[in-house]
């Protein structure tokens, strides 16, 4: 385990003690009515849902590729990540409101010197979440149709902008890979072993001196756009309500470098996941019902090296998610049985 990744998430325990009173619903008054407030935790955030709304909440924590340390940093992750967001769920994406303290009790909202900032969005319907719909086998071809169809246009129009060439070399690619295998070998101890660890390396090694030639052909070609970066079954969801009935929410907002990617590599998140949770049969809809947009041609040649790569991804963020629930047993053990399979999933494509 690397102590300082372990102690970075441990420090950012959430909430802190400035922000105990951040569950009782009064603080909500404002803009919601409620009796009780729900807490959901990753390793670098904390939403607070109530029946209307949910508010995201950045943890003070620097992971090295993420830094939220400081109340500034959260404040403009807060922004971007509304922006981001916006180019996907504009109805769902609303604003970022200052928690302060007022006559002594602390309010979301309104006036006050801020301790903190919060994302507000619409809730959304928990049973229409793809993850819950995919394990529940009530995700149906036309939803599907939906999904890619939603993608699709997003990422024709998708900006390329001055960083795409950059992002785009294949030195830079491999650079990334390397990153998400040095974590892997830094914090996954608890779900993979070293020799694991070494047969995965080897088998990116080998996937990736094969994709070299294609990737420069790729970025040459301007398939390096601005992506979701964080396209996997967690965050899409089928609310009617919203955005045209899909939502593609929680783009990857702290890093240009793993935003600013291939759209293969954004499809390929999804693609894996998909196969993690056990739908092969819904993996194989979307790898079929990409084919019929230009702007994902070539997608299958590219995928078994993207599909590792995500595999390792998901991995790692099971195991610093599994780290954070430290004082959540269950939570625990749960993201560590995700690791677990992910790595696993990955040894399979090696």
């Amino acid at each position: 385990m690397s102590n300082t990744v372990e102690r970075a998430l441990l420090s950012a325990q959430w909430p802190p003690p400035l922000l105990n009173e951040i569950t009782n619903p009064v603080a909500f008054l404002r803009f919601d009515t409620c009796t009780q407030v729900e807490i959901l935790q990753t390793h670098s955030s904390a939403v607070l849902l109530t029946p209307r709304f949910a508010f995201k909440i950045k943890k003070p924590v620097n992971l090295g590729f993420l830094n939220y340390s400081s109340l500034g940093a959260r404040m403009r992750a807060c922004a971007a990540e509304l922006s981001l967001n916006r180019r996907l769920c504009p109805q769902v994406y609303l604003d970022v409101q200052p928690i302060c303290i007022r006559k002594g009790e602390l309010t979301i909202g309104g006036d006050g010197e801020p301790i903190e900032y919060a994302l507000r969005m619409n809730r959304l319907d928990g049973c229409r979440m793809l993850d819950r719909m995919a394990a529940d086998h009530t995700v149906t071809l036309p939803e599907m149709q939906t999904l890619v169809d939603r993608m699709a246009i997003f990422h024709t129009s998708a900006p390329r902008g001055r960083y795409a060439h950059h992002f785009g070399d294949p030195k830079l690619i491999r650079q990334t890979i390397d990153r998400a295998l040095s974590l892997m070998a830094r914090v996954g101890e608890s779900a993979i072993s070293p020799p694991q660890i070494a047969r995965i390396r080897t088998g990116m090694d080998g996937r990736f001196i094969d994709s070299r030639i294609l990737l420069a052909a790729r970025s040459a070609a301007g398939l390096t756009r601005e992506c979701h970066g964080d396209l996997r079954v967690q965050n899409v969801c089928f609310d009617p309500r919203y955005d045209g009935g899909v939502q593609l929410f929680d783009c990857l907002e702290f890093s240009q470098r793993l935003r600013f990617i291939d759209l293969a590599a954004d499809i390929a998140y999804l693609d894996m996941d998909f196969e993690l949770v056990g739908r092969s049969d819904l993996q194989a809809q979307l790898v079929e019902l990409c084919s019929h947009y230009s702007v994902y041609d070539g997608y299958r040649a590219i995928a078994p090296m993207y599909r590792l790569y995500r595999s390792i991804v998901r991995g790692n963020i099971a195991i610093l998610a599994s780290i954070a629930m430290k004082h959540l047993p269950d939570e625990k053990m749960r993201q560590l049985q995700v690791a677990k399979a992910a790595y696993d999933l990955a040894l399979s494509y090696v």
